[in-house]
């Protein structure tokens, strides 16, 4: 009666063991990083276009003026551990997004939203630009400034505009 119990009790053990490792395997599938490939203007010629890359954590709400917030929302549904591949038409490009940094401190994680910021630049056919954030530290317990920059990531990554977009702790 004693080895029956303790044979339930092992097999019980190693099922929860096999289902466990199981749910992990689908949470990673589950959760791991999607590329979204979007075009804005599908009229504009390839040669005359740009692509530019951001991390999901960016929302991008307008581009020159017009409302992408209801297409993008529309076609996918994107993760902020996701990627975003954007392709417009070359030339002057505005664009606002609601952008939600998370960064690592010393001993925990830290957040700072950002609401309607807008990053306007000059881009040029046939080139790839990357939009990429940072935190600053200004020095123990003296906060954080926060950075949106734009880079040309055509041959290599180099900064080509930085905004600062707030403070915070």
């Amino acid at each position: 009666m004693k080895k029956n119990r303790i044979f339930l009790f092992v097999l019980l053990l190693g099922v929860t063991t096999l289902f466990s490792s199981c749910l992990d395997i689908m949470v990673a599938v589950l959760d791991r990083p999607k590329t979204h490939k979007i075009i804005l203007n599908e009229y504009t010629p390839v040669e005359l276009n740009v692509t530019i890359t951001y991390s999901g954590s960016l929302m991008l709400k307008q581009w020159n003026g017009a409302n992408v917030l209801a297409i993008m929302n529309e076609k996918r549904q994107i993760s902020t551990i996701d990627k975003v591949i954007l392709t417009v038409p070359a030339g002057n490009n505005s664009f606002i997004f609601d952008i939600y940094i998370i960064f690592d401190k010393a001993t925990s994680y830290t957040s700072y939203r950002a609401p309607n910021v807008e990053l306007e630049y000059l881009l040029e056919a046939g080139k790839k630009y990357e939009i990429k954030t940072r935190a600053k530290s200004l020095g123990s317990s003296k906060g954080y400034e926060f950075f949106a920059g734009i880079y040309d990531v055509t041959n290599r990554s180099e900064l080509l505009k930085e905004w600062k977009i707030g403070e915070g702790q």
